[in-house]
């Protein structure tokens, strides 16, 4: 066994994992100290990309004492911000014990004093007097300790499990939550302006609240790009902390956000920022985030990923069906008489992206006939099962869920992602939508 790394009561389970991993990859073992911040079910494990957790040497307790009394003859070493010696001040030894503090609050006062002739002092971001995130630290100071013991292939080391690469997208990207906080994925807000108050997009406006303001006025709701700055802070806070950035956006047929995040990449000068056209909306750009993790996880360089993600572009397609006429016409995208007309006829329009930009696909009568066009879509299209795939609404959640039966049944996948449509689709389509979102082949 080379090292022993302890994470006294981890909450996040993405640096977990990240840490579980080069343990594997090292011939380390993980020590968890409990209460744990996450599930260790398989299911769940699996979910959060861990799943070699099975290859991992890793051993559980109840508290701190019952680990420091099957340890206590063992030299355990306690990495903190106030260590007297740097982290490459120490001379480490095969089998030591190197300790990490939770997330949030460290470690206790006690358990500093008890392990205070061996403190050692973690790294901190060249620009601030802050530390690096867990999993990064841990990955620098066992670099360091991996070194001492001449562990072979150093440079693998470096290159593989030191990289850290942190996806970002705006909030138009419709990803759920939990997806959001298990993978550490940093979502940078459009903003939403109704009767001259300006909102941060899923910060302090909810999903439920704009429907209200859809439903109360005829006036909508405007978005406004993420503008340059913003990215550039975002960029820059990250950039400090040593990560590579793989930024993915909705549509720059659509929107500006794509071009600000160019331009906050140029603000800065660098070649570790790598920024994405998604050509989609929605959780169409969504999916290519979750291909992206899917690619870091496997080791790939963010190089790699990038221009990957560039032609997976090429092959989202999303198309959602409009229940009510209504808000197409309050965008000014049909006339007053076009709309009393579809609503005669009861017509639902199928709206879809092409070339990055909206367009309409098919006008259906009925909500049933829309939702089934929207189900022969997939295969029109020439679905990939072997990718995920989205199903999407705002109201209208049991025929989404047996849409999702349908498609499970049709083409044997389990990789169906249901999420709530966000501010762009909403505005364009009011809550009474349902949509689609998957590769072609």
């Amino acid at each position: 066994m080379n090292l022993n790394i302890v994470l006294y009561q981890p909450e996040i389970p993405q640096n977990t994992g990240n840490i579980g991993r080069t343990c594997v990859l090292t011939n380390s073992a993980l020590h968890l100290i409990k209460p744990l911040g996450f599930l260790l079910t398989d299911r769940y494990l699996k979910r959060a990309g861990m799943d070699y957790w099975k290859d991992l040497k890793v051993y559980y307790y109840e508290n701190f004492e019952e680990f420091f009394e099957k340890h206590k003859d063992k030299r355990i070493f306690l990495a903190t911000t106030h260590g007297e010696k740097l982290y490459t001040e120490v001379e480490y030894s095969q089998g030591d014990f190197i300790m990490f503090g939770k997330e949030s609050s460290g470690v206790p006062d006690y358990i500093r004093q008890l392990l205070k002739d061996n403190l050692i002092r973690i790294p901190m971001v060249e620009t601030s007097d802050r530390s690096l995130n867990l999993s990064n630290s841990a990955a620098i100071i066992m670099y360091e300790a991996l070194r001492q013991m001449k562990f072979p292939n150093m440079k693998w080391f470096k290159e593989v499990i030191m990289r850290d690469i942190v996806i970002v997208t705006d909030s138009t990207a419709d990803i759920p939550k939990s997806i959001v906080e298990e993978n550490n994925i940093v979502i940078v807000p459009l903003t939403v302006t109704y009767r001259g108050k300006t909102y941060k997009d899923g910060v302090d406006l909810s999903t439920e609240e704009l429907v209200k303001f859809l439903n109360e006025s005829d006036e909508l709701p405007k978005t406004s790009q993420v503008n340059p700055n913003e990215f550039y802070n975002v960029y820059k806070k990250l950039l400090d902390e040593g990560k590579e950035i793989i930024s993915i956006h909705l549509s720059s047929g659509i929107s500006g956000t794509y071009q600000s995040a160019l331009i906050a990449k140029q603000m800065l000068n660098t070649d570790k920022i790598y920024v994405i056209d998604g050509k989609a909306v929605s959780f169409g750009t969504g999916l290519l985030v979750l291909e992206a993790l899917k690619m870091i996880k496997d080791n790939r360089p963010a190089q790699e990923i990038a221009q990957t993600l560039e032609e997976l572009s090429k092959k989202v397609k999303v198309a959602f069906l409009v229940d009510d006429i209504e808000y197409i016409k309050k965008g000014g995208r049909l006339s007053g008489a076009q709309a009393v007309i579809a609503k005669l006829l009861n017509i639902k329009p199928i709206i879809h992206m092409q070339d990055g930009k909206l367009y309409v696909y098919d006008k259906v009568r009925g909500l049933k006939k829309a939702i089934e066009r929207i189900f022969e879509y997939l295969e029109e299209m020439d679905v990939d099962v072997e990718k995920p795939i989205g199903v999407g609404t705002i109201s209208y959640i049991e025929e989404v869920e047996d849409l999702c039966i349908k498609i499970k049944e049709k083409y044997n996948t389990q990789q169906i992602n249901k999420f709530i449509a966000g501010t762009v689709v909403a505005t364009y389509s009011g809550p009474g939508v349902i949509g689609v979102v998957f590769f072609s082949k």
